[in-house]
């Protein structure tokens, strides 16, 4: 099935290893989108790196979800998904279709079952390839796993 899309970075600040230890402001903060740590008090820059794909746990039973404010447009065969932050994902057909299926009462198993029914495309394939996109979503900020 293959999954991927191209990243477009539009908004960007310093590299996370910049980032200071102790809790001070930070200049490239955007009040809108970055919040300081009730705990401690440093500010989360949510644009500025993203997870390793490979660190997120995808299980059958997790619930998937567009993340707030992220947007999607469909058109010209393709779909675009904008983050939070302002990166621009082209997500290629079968990144689309998986990104579709995600309403948040879907599980993941769900969703595999409902693309074998679309595609013909046997269960024991689709599973990794949808574990990994939406691995590679959530660790884009794209979207969150429910338990």
């Amino acid at each position: 099935m293959g999954i991927g899309w191209e990243t477009g970075e539009v908004k960007s600040g310093p590299p996370a290893s910049s980032l200071p230890s102790s809790p001070s402001p930070d200049p490239t903060a955007d009040p809108a989108v970055d919040a300081p740590c009730a705990g401690c008090g440093h500010t989360r820059v949510l644009r500025q790196f993203s997870l390793d794909p490979a660190l997120i746990s995808v299980n059958d039973h997790d619930v998937a979800r567009p993340a707030p404010d992220v947007t999607e447009e469909i058109g010209d065969g393709e779909v675009t998904v904008t983050g939070a932050a302002g990166t621009v994902h082209v997500l290629n057909a079968s990144a689309a279709l998986i990104w579709l299926s995600l309403d948040g009462r879907s599980t993941i198993a769900d969703i595999v079952g409902e693309l074998h029914q679309e595609t013909g495309v046997a269960s024991d394939v689709l599973g990794p390839d949808v574990h990994d996109a939406v691995a590679r979503f959530v660790a884009s900020g794209l979207a969150l796993i429910d338990r």
